[in-house]
């Protein structure tokens, strides 16, 4: 009979039980995303490896958002006073998230209001971006700096299309 042949090895890669993949330590980001519910109070936490982190660029200001300075003005100017952010604060906004909406309560045994918080536990080895922009996105005010070089051009490393 046939044996199989033996593993490669993995480059000092972890294989034990209750470690990631080798693929995941590679390319995945260990966050730990952690829901509590709003009613009752209970966490829920659990380990993720997304393989990709999507950038979240801060909100253009909309006449709205005018409209509502007028009327906040000491809370709203000063949101509207952030921009532009730096590329480091964008990526720290990326990697830790809190965001609320209707999840399931296992305890209540019914959707509710939950906040949800996602925290970088540990990089990989390969950390892929995307910096979720499309070619109308490049010439807002909060990323023509990033992306743009001072006469509205894309520099040698980032040509436009």
């Amino acid at each position: 009979m046939d044996k199989m042949p033996a593993a490669p090895p993995s480059a000092g890669l972890s294989t034990l039980p209750n470690t990631p993949s080798p693929i995941q330590q590679i390319f995945g980001m260990k966050t730990a995303s952690t829901n509590i519910c709003g009613h009752c109070g209970m966490e829920e936490e659990r380990i993720t490896y997304p393989f990709v982190l999507d950038l979240q660029w801060p909100k253009p200001a909309t006449t709205a958002n005018a409209h509502q300075s007028s009327k906040n003005h000491h809370h709203s100017h000063a949101k509207s006073q952030q921009l532009p952010l730096s590329f480091s604060e964008i990526l720290q906004t990326s990697v830790s998230r809190e965001s609320h909406n209707r999840v399931w309560c296992t305890q209540c045994q019914q959707y509710q209001p939950t906040t949800s918080r996602k925290t970088l536990q540990d990089l990989p080895l390969v950390l892929s971006i995307n910096t979720a922009v499309s070619s109308k996105d490049v010439n807002t005010p909060a990323m023509s700096g990033m992306f743009l070089d001072d006469s509205g051009k894309g520099s040698e490393w980032l040509p436009l299309r």
